[in-house]
């Protein structure tokens, strides 16, 4: 061995050294911040402003899958943080392009049949490089797209369950409230009607004792005749 090796060596493994202190790995987050909360594409208390600006609108339209699949890409085209594809950063609007565009395109299309698929299917990354998708929030931290779209995918879900329920609720309550009604009027109309029986009664009775009247006097006036 030549007294250089030892000296080649050393020389590399510096250079290996400065390298690795130059490069900054950023770690990818899988949608939960430190405290383990859920990361999504805005603050979690703007989601059910969210929910009633894209959902309830159309409430009935919002019940399919290709309404999901509409939602979570508005989410990410109305967010405010960054996208990352390949090593390259886009916006939002850029972001929720690329996602529809890749959704429509025929490979990925035949395999996309709800929200869940877009997910799994569409956000699970490059097709290219395999690398995932990146959101870049604003502190920084870096989460795989598609960990955060399972977040929002989540909490729709639970809204909608909620939203359906309420609904459910609502137009329980109204029929009650129409049965209640019905029963009311059909009440007050019993009510009449056993006011209107009596009134008749009593017409009635006074008829029987008028003409109970008239035949006492007129069976005196026959006796008093007789007598005669």
């Amino acid at each position: 061995m030549s007294w250089q090796t030892p000296i080649k060596l050393h020389l590399l493994f510096i250079v290996i050294f400065l390298i690795s202190g130059c490069t900054t790995i950023t770690h990818l987050g899988d949608g939960y911040d430190q405290s383990g909360s859920c990361v999504y594409l805005s603050a979690p208390e703007t989601l059910k402003e969210s929910f009633s600006e894209l959902v309830v609108p159309e409430a009935d339209f919002w019940k399919t899958e290709d309404a999901k699949i509409q939602y979570l890409i508005k989410r990410i085209r109305i967010s405010k943080l960054g996208f990352e594809r390949n090593g390259k950063k886009y916006s939002p609007g850029k972001a929720a392009t690329f996602i529809l565009w890749k959704k429509n395109l025929a490979k990925w299309n035949s395999q996309v049949h709800s929200a869940q698929d877009l997910v799994d299917v569409v956000c699970s990354g490059s097709a290219t490089s395999g690398q995932p998708y990146r959101v870049i929030c604003d502190d920084g931290t870096q989460h795989n797209l598609q960990s955060v779209l399972q977040n929002e995918l989540n909490a729709l879900e639970e809204y909608l369950i909620e939203y359906r329920a309420q609904k459910a609720e609502e137009a329980l309550l109204e029929k009650v409230a129409d049965s209640t009604e019905e029963e009311q009027a059909l009440s007050a109309d019993e009510e009449k009607e056993s006011v209107l029986m009596q009134k008749i009664n009593q017409e009635t009775n006074s008829e029987v004792e008028s003409q109970t009247y008239l035949s006492s006097v007129q069976n005196i006036f026959s006796s008093f005749n007789k007598k005669k």
